[in-house]
């Protein structure tokens, strides 16, 4: 079977969580401080790990090549956006599993989920989801249609998460879409929370 655009997506998770925090029997992680004097250095790393991942792939799928040289086409604009950020927020953890429960009354619910990237800085946390394909439109967002965001934030433990943001990862793009500053988040979470557990 050819690869598959959700492969493509985990392969892209992969490549970025070795990147930044790393992962077994990949290169990485990226240890030093990125700026114009390294940007190579962590190009080439990316590189690598992209290799890597896609390996077998490349060996049993004659298209994979294709979908490597899409994400090769991106990792540039990545990088831009990498330099931008660093400046403000440092990575604190990549795919974190996380579960949560909560109870009011006799009612209780059990949250799990994952969550892509999780960034510290001075004015508290920020969430990464990345994503390879379509981005939810912030007004469904805002309306509590697609409450991808809001129900990462209720896994945390942390109250002071001052964005969250998915980080769309396209072609030769890297653009933040449907960003959600803290008060915002805090109240979609709020009423997320509450219709969880009235609908238990």
């Amino acid at each position: 079977e050819e690869i598959e655009k959700v492969d493509y997506g985990i392969h892209v998770h992969r490549i970025l969580q070795a990147f930044h925090t790393g992962l077994p029997n990949l290169p990485g992680p990226w240890r030093e401080q990125l700026d114009d004097g390294t940007r190579a250095q962590a190009e080439e790393l990316l590189r690598r790990i992209s290799e890597q991942v896609f390996a077998r792939d490349l060996r049993r799928r004659f298209l994979a090549r294709g979908w490597l040289h899409r994400w090769e086409q991106c990792i540039p604009a990545y990088l831009d956006w990498e330099l931008s950020r660093a400046a403000d927020w440092k990575v604190e953890a990549t795919e974190l599993k996380k579960e949560r429960v909560y109870r009011e009354g006799d009612t209780q619910i059990a949250l799990t989920g994952r969550i892509d990237r999780l960034d510290r800085g001075r004015d508290g946390y920020a969430m990464i989801d990345y994503k390879t394909g379509a981005v939810p439109a912030r007004d469904p967002v805002l309306r509590g249609e697609k409450i991808q965001l809001p129900f990462y934030a209720l896994l945390l433990e942390q109250d002071n998460i001052a964005s969250a943001a998915f980080l769309a990862l396209e072609d030769d793009a890297v653009k933040e879409k449907t960003a959600l500053d803290g008060e915002t988040l805090a109240m979609l979470r709020s009423a997320i929370r509450e219709r969880l557990l009235l609908l238990k």
